[in-house]
């Protein structure tokens, strides 16, 4: 966790649990172990705010804002534990045209796919079966694209 990124519910900062974790790694380390070994999470470590932060100076609209959500730590250890499990196995669990979602590859992968599709369709000889495409705004997919 970052030390001062994102707060936790209660509105302290993810610093607060590395300085005082001599009192409070006990109870974080058994409840997150509760869930990852049972599949128990305390209703109260599930509690989450939704903020809004601006994206540009003076917002007018929506989809101005960035949405962050803020956990309690207990959920924030859990989770970033089960994503650094999965990590090393996301190759052979996503479509290869999943490309934002894997380390290595790019999203502009699936731009070249896409316009290479839209040729093909474009161009295509094939009436009968018929063939579509679907125009998906990424920018609200996603609020960078690298």
């Amino acid at each position: 966790m970052h030390p001062d990124k994102s707060p936790r519910s209660d509105g302290s900062p993810g610093d607060f649990c590395k300085n005082n974790w001599n009192l409070m790694s006990n109870e974080i380390t058994l409840a997150a172990l509760d869930f990852l070994n049972g599949g128990k999470l305390l209703k109260e470590s599930n509690n989450s705010f939704i903020c809004l932060i601006p994206k540009i100076d003076n917002p007018e609209t929506l989809s101005d804002y960035r949405p962050i959500n803020l956990c309690n730590t207990i959920y924030k250890v859990a989770f970033k534990t089960i994503v650094n499990r999965l990590k090393p196995h996301l190759n052979s669990l996503l479509s290869p045209y999943q490309n934002g979602f894997v380390n290595g590859r790019l999203i502009q992968d699936s731009t070249i796919i896409a316009q290479e599709l839209t040729d093909h369709i474009r161009t295509s000889k094939c009436k009968k079966n018929g063939l579509a495409a679907i125009k998906i705004d990424m920018s609200k997919a996603f609020d960078r694209v690298r």
